[in-house]
This record gives C-alpha cells, structure tokens and sequence, in this order.
C-alpha cells in the first residue's frame, strides 16, 4: 500500500506529528515504529506525570546548532497552542503549577491515551515491531521496505535515551542516503554525572539545596552553564534536576577534550563565620550543625585538612577563612555520565542549519525530521516535549502541503 505519510516513531513527537495531520486533512497516515506499542517513551516523561509544556518557554534553556531556527520554530507553534490542541481537540483536561502544565490526572497514560484514541478514529493505521533501515525514493514515491511505500515521510524516531523504549539512535542509519544533512554525534543529556571525588560516595542518598555553576575547567574562567535546586549525591556522583539541567553542557565539553568542574554552593560563608563566632568552645563540626547536614560537614571539613574535632576558639584567622571557604562550597571534577539509559533525552542529532525551514530535507522537500533526532535539547520543565510538539506541528504543515 503507499500511504499519503508514513511517520517513523510513535514517541511523542511522531504521533503528534499524525494527530496534526488528520485533524486537518482526511489523508492516509501509518505510524511506524520498533516497538511493540505506542509511546513508550512517553509514559516516562515527568517521573510518569508527563510535564506536558512550560507557559514561560526561554529560548535560552535550550542547547542547539542554530538558535535563531529554533526560535522560529517554537514560535510556529507555541506551548498556548500545543495546549489547545490537547484541550479543545484531543479532550484532555490540563492542570497548572506555576509556569508548568500537566495533565489533570498527572499520570502520562492518559496524554498517551488521548492521542492514541483520536488517531484510531481518524483511521491512522499502527505497524508495531517493524525496523525502518533504509528508505529509498523512486518516481516520487519512498520505500520503506515490508511493503510499505509513501508519498510522504516524517521522520520521529528519537535520539538514543532510554533505548529499550526504541529510541536507539538507528535513525542516523536512514539519512545516510542524504548526503547534505549534518548530524552532530549524539551523547547523553538530562543525566546523573559522575565525578572524580569519592569522598561524596558515603553521602549517598542525602540531598542538599544548592546553586550550581558548571565550569570548563578548574581555573573557574569560563563558565558553561548554572542552576539552583536540590542535588541528590550518589555512589558514582551527583544526580537532581538541578544537575540533570547543567548535564549536557559537561557531556559535551567532556567530548571536546575538557576537564569541567562543578562548584557546588552550599550555604553563605558568613552563616559559616557566624557559627563559629557564637560557639567558640565547641568543636568545629559541632559549632556548625545548623549550617548543613552533619555528614556533608565532616566530608568538607575533611577537605580543608584541618581537624574537625578542634575547638573554634584554637581557629587562626586564616584558619576560619578557610574552613567558611571550605563548607561554603565545594568543587566536584566531572568524569562523564550515567549512560543513555539513564538519560531523559539527546543532545546532538539533525542539524537544524542542515534543513530547510519546514524541516524537510534539502532537495526532498517531501521528508521531513522532527523531535528528538533533530539537534536541540532543553533543561527540564517541558521544554522537551513542547519542542516535540512544535517541531511535529511544523513537519505536518510541510505534509500537508505537499500533498495539498
């Protein structure tokens, strides 16, 4: 059978991309994908709630190859629009918290749900556990091989995270045949990171409130990227959204040949000094128990090489300076990241710069690339699935219009 489109993915953005296109155009639609099921991937977005959008979208928390493409693109079809979509078409009841829309029933089965029940009645067809190697067009028409041909193709198929969902990067095996289209290597993002010290290994499980500043190397010169949150220290490293958001910069400069280092800041060194001021006759790590959590105490106080059993009142001035230093923040050399199955997105993919501006492929205004296997990665906070709702908006516009 040749379909008008054949979509390859059922993530996020792939059946998006569908629903767009039948709720505007009664054409024939299949979505395709290696699974066994629809939007797995999906319903372990948000810890399982599924964090459908961000009102507040800054063009600035996403990591891509051309900005200005990704501005244009967000602004085609933007998070009030995305969400209108959900509401007043697929029927899905949406809850708010702050600038971040959810689901009312803040479980991602029921956004996967909503879609999937309106594509079946709009007669899009599903072809499950079926790999997609290699398409070759021929008189206007693209064979996908098993028998499945389209005048159309929308390329959805992820990045590499969480690759038993089927998100396993195999979709840089399609575009060989395009020799103008740019990928940039794909790598791990929204992940854990490991570290160098491991001495923060015993605190694993403890989380603290911190401000994040991640830099290129230990000279602190050049700074890549912050956050503020709630780190979460592990047996390898570090872990939080507040370190999930900073991730994909270290990845990268890691693949750059870089040494980052994360400056955790823990507290106000004059709290520190304080502390030591009102309790001069106790031990150091006693004089200090209200600043932080008493096993993060004795860690950095062991890195400054003075003896935490020493009473304040025996502290030298430069002493105190470096014990408020010391506690105030600490340093963490990243060696790398957890890996994809860890990792809640990509960053690297299809260069935007390499597409036209619908998203098609240059000189195949007829195959088109959307969501995450294209080169943009954004913290957490929705930002991912509202590109994946704006991108798949765009490549069905493009569809639409080649088959108008």
């Amino acid at each position: 059978m040749i379909y008008d489109c054949v979509i390859i993915g059922a993530g996020a953005s792939g059946l998006y991309c569908a629903s767009r296109i039948l709720s505007q155009k009664d054409l024939s639609v299949a979505v395709i994908d290696l699974g066994n099921r629809p939007g797995k991937k999906l319903l372990m977005t948000g810890g399982g709630r599924c964090n459908l959008s961000n009102r507040s979208i800054d063009i600035s928390k996403y990591y891509t190859d051309n900005p200005t493409i990704l501005k244009e693109i967000l602004a085609s079809h933007g998070s009030e629009d995305a969400l209108r979509f959900f509401t007043d078409v697929l029927g899905l009841a949406v809850s708010y918290d702050g600038d971040l829309v959810y689901p009312s029933s803040y479980r991602a089965s029921t956004v996967l749900d909503s879609i999937v029940c309106y594509l079946k009645e709009h007669n899009c067809s599903f072809i499950f556990d079926t790999a997609i190697t290699s398409v070759l067009l021929s008189d206007g028409i693209y064979d996908l091989g098993n028998d499945i041909k389209a005048r159309t193709v929308v390329l959805a198929a992820g990045g590499a995270s969480y690759p038993e969902t089927g998100s396993n990067g195999s979709f840089i095996n399609i575009l060989k045949s395009f020799q103008d289209v740019k990928i940039t290597p794909l790598l791990p993002s929204l992940v854990p990171l490991k570290t160098a010290e491991r001495d923060i290994f015993t605190l694993s499980g403890k989380r603290v409130k911190c401000h994040l500043d991640l830099y290129q190397n230990r000279k602190r010169t050049d700074i890549l990227s912050s956050s503020d949150g709630e780190l979460l220290f592990t047996d390898y490293g570090v872990s939080g959204i507040c370190v999930l958001d900073i991730s994909g910069f270290a990845v990268r400069a890691i693949k750059n040949g870089q040494r980052p280092v994360l400056v955790v800041k823990l507290c106000d060194p004059e709290k520190v000094r304080y502390n030591l001021s009102i309790f001069p006759e106790r031990c150091i790590s006693d004089a200090l128990i209200g600043v932080l959590q008493k096993d993060l105490i004795d860690v950095l106080l062991k890195r400054t090489g003075i003896d935490c059993t020493r009473t304040v009142s025996t502290l030298s001035d430069k002493e105190v300076e470096i014990v408020a230093s010391g506690i105030s923040e600490m340093m963490l050399s990243i060696t790398g990241s957890r890996s994809y199955d860890q990792a809640q997105v990509t960053t690297g993919g299809v260069d935007l710069s390499s597409l036209d501006r619908n998203l098609s492929v240059p000189g195949h205004n007829n195959f088109f690339v959307c969501g995450e296997s294209l080169n943009v990665d954004g913290i957490c906070g929705g930002y991912n699935l509202q590109f994946a709702w704006s991108s798949a908006d765009l490549a069905s516009k493009g569809v639409i219009g080649c088959l108008s």
